[in-house]
């Protein structure tokens, strides 16, 4: 299931942001407030916009089990980049197969294609991987294929304003799922994972459940955007999690084993979470809250972009699972 759950935004001027900038002293790039997307359309391009088009393709060979990966995998993504694909099929196809099955896709609409920068800054930023999510075409013979078993997003929700919001925490969020799926930690994706007991408020980004060596634990993933009044967002989901923690003694998410749950607030910077520390105090809440910290992931890799809260401070956690070492507190 998707989580629709409404973004709200602050449209935050330059001085605040300055206060949320990573170690460099940049916006992050997925995170910054004045991304935008145009949408690329192929040379040749005619879209099919029947069921009767697109499997009449299937039946005569046009579209092969090879693009059936393609289209499954994003469609299982949502939104994600060319370099997500190339990766999660690093064994199966090379990294030209997977931008020809793409550019193959693209001319009937079974993809679509996005190129993002940020306006006015395009020379600063570097170019970024392109962006596909499902098309007309792809959607009708994914759920042609896969009726009942899995639910796939409309591609006229990346249109128009909040389009770009919803492209930058998906995208995101694929970084996190890709690396845990090279880790192969993850033994389950749930997008818009919601805890038992709770309302429709009590939806969190994602969940996932994470192999480690004791045994299996839940991740209940939450993401920040500039964008957002961040702070408050957390402070309204924690309370709500809070309550519901203390009326069933426990967060369960719906669908999951009954493992350990901890929370995981996405952030792009370490001083975004630093932020949402000293307003939310993460330290007192009752459950397991933990920060995963973009830019520490980027430079450091996965296993080093974990926080917790001690006391007024945040310390990085080595994470075992995500690496060789023992878990180690820094």
């Amino acid at each position: 299931m998707v989580n629709s759950e409404k973004v709200t935004s602050i449209n935050p001027d330059i001085e605040e942001l300055d206060n949320y900038l990573t170690k460099e002293g940049i916006v992050p790039f997925l995170d910054h407030p004045n991304l935008v997307a145009n949408k690329k359309i192929p040379k040749y391009y005619r879209a099919y916009y029947t069921l009767q088009a697109v499997i009449s393709d299937y039946q005569r060979g046009i579209i092969t089990e090879e693009h059936i990966l393609i289209l499954k995998a994003l469609g299982d993504a949502i939104c994600c980049s060319e370099e997500h694909l190339r990766r999660v099929f690093t064994n199966k196809l090379t990294r030209s197969q997977v931008s020809k099955l793409l550019d193959q896709l693209s001319t009937h609409d079974y993809v679509q294609r996005y190129r993002i920068s940020v306006r006015g800054e395009e020379e600063d930023y570097p170019n970024y991987s392109r962006i596909f999510v499902l098309g007309i075409a792809g959607k009708l013979l994914m759920e042609h294929f896969y009726s009942g078993i899995s639910t796939f997003m409309s591609p006229e929700r990346f249109h128009g304003n909040n389009g770009i919001s919803l492209m930058q925490r998906y995208i995101a969020l694929n970084d996190l799922r890709t690396a845990f799926i090279e880790e192969r930690v993850a033994s389950k994706w749930l997008w818009g994972g919601s805890i038992i007991g709770g309302n429709s408020f009590n939806k969190a980004s994602a969940a996932v459940e994470i192999s480690v060596p004791q045994g299996e634990i839940n991740f209940f993933i939450e993401r920040a955007q500039m964008k957002q009044d961040f702070i408050g967002f957390f402070k309204n989901k924690l309370a709500k999690w809070q309550f519901v923690y203390g009326k069933q003694n426990g967060l369960k998410i719906r669908g999951f084993p009954d493992n350990p749950t901890y929370v995981v607030l996405y952030v792009s910077t370490l001083s975004m979470a630093q932020a949402i520390h000293r307003e939310v105090m993460i330290d007192t809440f009752p459950f397991h809250v933990w920060f995963c910290v973009e830019e520490e992931f980027v430079t450091k890799g996965l296993a080093k972009s974990f926080y917790r809260a001690d006391k007024d401070k945040l310390k990085r956690l080595y994470l075992s699972f995500l690496d060789v070492n023992q878990a180690v507190v820094e």
